[in-house]
């Protein structure tokens, strides 16, 4: 069985790769920088040398990099189960803001994620398997000082509901996860306490646990907060 990642070289797309690869799935790594793909590839391979490993380099908001990773999957032809929506960017601006992010927040958190779904769908539900999308707690939640950010993840949750109605009647299963803060490379230097935020490798045991239930349960989603309220 093979699981793709997309932001696969750090924080919950890594925790989750070293998790699947305990657990002997194969993994196709997705992110943009290649050396440090390769080297991780190396490091799963060290956790479990049964497994294959492939890496896919190059920024996934280009129609065109999704294209070369669906097609990777078609001419190896690999039997792809698992796909792990993970890419995605915390940003801050305002509705206010007469220059606002959202153009590209929407495109990282948003388009990447629904355009890498549409093109792989099919390769999943021959092997009746499961999709993960990765949010925020901000798809329920507003925060005002990150406002594309909150509107692309909104859009995420509306997105990954209706995926999940559409997928149901083809046997696969779709689970939102909407974490608060994670503690990943973005809160590298920052004076918040580490112990406070989630651990990456509570969300790749959360997406074990799902793959590990029976074939009739699915959890459409999956909320996690912080006990410190970050």
């Amino acid at each position: 069985m093979f699981a793709l990642i997309t932001g696969a070289s750090e924080g919950i797309g890594w925790a989750c790769a070293q998790k699947l690869a305990e657990e002997g799935y194969n993994l196709i790594l997705a992110a943009r920088n290649e050396d440090k793909l390769l080297r991780r590839a190396e490091e799963l391979v060290e956790i479990n040398p049964e497994i294959e490993v492939y890496v896919h380099a190059g920024n996934l908001t280009d129609q065109t990099k999704l294209v070369e990773l669906a097609s990777l999957i078609s001419t190896e032809e690999i039997a792809l189960h698992v796909l792990i929506n993970n890419v995605g960017q915390y940003m801050e601006d305002s509705v206010l803001d007469e220059h606002n992010q959202l153009y590209k927040s929407l495109q990282i958190n948003l388009v990447t994620p629904v355009n890498l779904t549409a093109l792989l769908w099919k390769d999943i539900a021959a092997h009746k398997g499961h999709i993960f999308n990765i949010g925020s707690i901000l798809s329920r939640d507003v925060r005002t000082e990150a406002a594309s950010y909150t509107m692309a993840k909104h859009a995420l949750r509306a997105w990954n509901r209706m995926l999940g109605e559409e997928l149901r009647p083809r046997g696969v299963k779709v689970t939102g996860i909407f974490p608060a803060s994670v503690y990943t490379k973005a809160w590298e230097g920052s004076p918040v306490d580490s112990g406070l935020l989630i651990d990456p490798e509570d969300i790749a045991s959360l997406i074990s646990q799902n793959l590990k239930s029976g074939f009739q349960a699915v959890q459409s989603e999956i909320f996690i907060d912080t006990i410190s309220g970050l």
